[in-house]
């Protein structure tokens, strides 16, 4: 019932925003650690490490987000650690099954494997690719320092075979195989290795495109700290289920009521704060029944204030505060007293 209501609610998302074409969906996985219970703690084991197993359950999941307004799919979810554990590339393959055909997949080089790119042939896809898997694409006297575009046809190697038994032994994926650098803000030249079915977009133009895969960085920030996915202190794997789905519901009433906003201004939704819409929808409903007036003035208040556009700023060092450690650590199985 959950699910269904969330597909409802989404659909009447997507139709209430509007589409200028097909979307650009980008793919990332991420960590979830519930409060611990035994329930949990058996579905969702720990992580552990030679110095023993931790105390916090922990949930891998893969989402996907719409590029231009932030809208998120259902995930997919399981344990990153035990008997029952799921790597991310099963959660995506689940997950790119039930996305739009004629979307476009953006994901970063954990993806970037042959396994991917073939459940991806039949549909637009740009993955960014390992040094160590391009070069045998390109051939051995390929010199990944020189830029080049080329047409390749990807062929599983014998370890892709024998990991991933279910492909075809005569598989095989056609693309562009593009080798960029891109410019940091800090002024250093990273190098970027695209594979793509994407057969007339420039090579700076893919490069532009994969950039923007960041901003699900920032969404997977709202989803877990300022929805609060960060804190879930449900005590059974059904009730987790269910706060992840109506988290996301949640997440994606918040991201239509911004592309409104955004529209009402002239701008991009991802202009708009996340925080700040979310704030104004709970004022907002607050006050019971509102009029169409009510609502128009929150969109206009929401607009008002816009992200500012930052541009090759440069990152100030990285520093911690150290944290004082007045009482000594407890040990594993010890009763508190």
């Amino acid at each position: 019932m959950v699910k269904e209501a969330a597909l409802h609610l989404t659909h009447e998302a997507k139709a209430l925003i509007g589409s200028n074409g097909p979307s650009i969906l980008l793919l990332d996985g991420s960590t979830l650690t519930p409060a611990h219970s035994p329930g949990l703690a058996s579905e969702f084991p720990p992580a552990v490490n030679q110095h023993g197993e931790s105390h916090w359950p922990v949930v891998l999941t893969v989402v996907a987000h719409d590029l231009a307004t932030g809208l998120a799919t259902i995930p997919e979810w399981g344990a990153m650690y035990g008997p029952n554990s799921v790597s991310e590339l099963d959660l995506a393959l689940r997950l790119v099954s039930r996305l739009p055909e004629d979307c476009m997949v953006v994901a970063d080089r954990g993806f970037g494997i042959f396994r991917m790119a073939w459940e991806l042939r039949h549909r637009r896809f740009l993955l960014r690719v390992t040094d160590s898997r391009t070069k045998p694409r390109l051939g051995p006297e390929s010199d990944l320092g020189v830029e080049s575009d080329q047409i390749i046809t990807w062929k599983p190697s014998r370890h892709d075979l024998k990991k991933h038994p279910e492909l075809p032994k005569d598989s095989s994926v056609t693309g562009r195989m593009v080798v960029c650098h891109i410019s940091e803000p800090s002024g250093n030249r990273v190098r970027v290795c695209l594979f793509t079915s994407d057969l007339t977009s420039t090579p700076e133009e893919l490069a532009h495109s994969y950039t923007k895969r960041w901003n699900i960085e920032t969404d997977l920030r709202s989803l877990k700290h300022t929805v609060g996915l960060d804190v879930i202190r449900v005590r059974s794997a059904d009730m987790l289920a269910k706060e992840l789905i109506l988290a996301v519901v949640a997440y994606n009433l918040v991201r239509t009521i911004m592309a409104l906003a955004a529209q009402k201004a002239g701008t991009e939704p991802r202009r708009m704060s996340f925080a700040r819409a979310r704030s104004h929808v709970e004022i907002y409903a607050a006050r019971g029944n509102t009029t169409k007036e009510d609502f128009d003035e929150m969109l206009i208040s929401i607009a008002a204030c816009p992200l500012p556009v930052r541009g090759n700023r440069k990152r100030p060092p990285r520093k911690s505060w150290r944290r004082p450690r007045p009482y000594p650590a407890r040990k594993p199985g010890e009763a508190a007293t």
